[in-house]
């Protein structure tokens, strides 16, 4: 067995950004990527690179440089979730209620499980006007975690979506 392999890889300064972006960053970096990426790969920019190194220089302007960046794939990975199969889940989650990040969570979840929302806000997963848009990555995955281990869930119509959209992409 290799261990976790890490990825090196040269991208953009604005590619970069939106993987570490964060709720308090700038709002149109902070999306369902970011939170994607942040829970599943330690993310370290390792440095700065010349584009002319890799491409012809374009125009005369003077073109931002390429972000070395690395991602380690997260020790912890295969536990965030109970199976792997809910990885899939997971990322269905993650994408679908950051599509509008100004939208309040509760509302969101509660056309995936409706009544969920009490339940909810007792066990703490989420305040009253809160949006998507103001939950970190960590928050996110505990949201999910709860929303998942409602006695609903196997029967819900996230299910449903999740198992159709898994048909469409494999």
């Amino acid at each position: 067995m290799l261990g976790r392999l890490p990825l090196l890889l040269f991208m953009s300064h604005t590619e970069a950004n939106h993987i570490m972006a964060g709720p308090g960053s700038n709002f149109n970096y902070y999306r369902d990527i970011s939170i994607l990426y942040q829970l599943f790969f330690d993310i370290k920019v390792c440095g700065e690179v010349s584009r002319e190194l890799f491409l012809p220089p374009r125009g005369v302007k003077q073109q931002a440089p390429l972000q070395l960046v690395r991602l380690m794939p997260r020790r912890d990975l295969f536990e965030l979730v109970d199976s792997v199969d809910r990885l899939f889940e997971l990322v269905f989650f993650v994408r679908q209620n950051m599509v509008r990040r100004t939208a309040y969570v509760l509302p969101c979840l509660e056309k995936w499980i409706p009544g969920c929302g009490p339940r909810l806000l007792r066990a703490g997963a989420t305040r009253v006007f809160e949006r998507m848009g103001d939950l970190c990555p960590e928050r996110m995955l505990d949201l999910f975690r709860l929303f998942s281990a409602l006695p609903e869930y196997p029967q819900s119509a996230f299910i449903s979506a999740a198992a159709a959209a898994r048909e469409i992409h494999p």
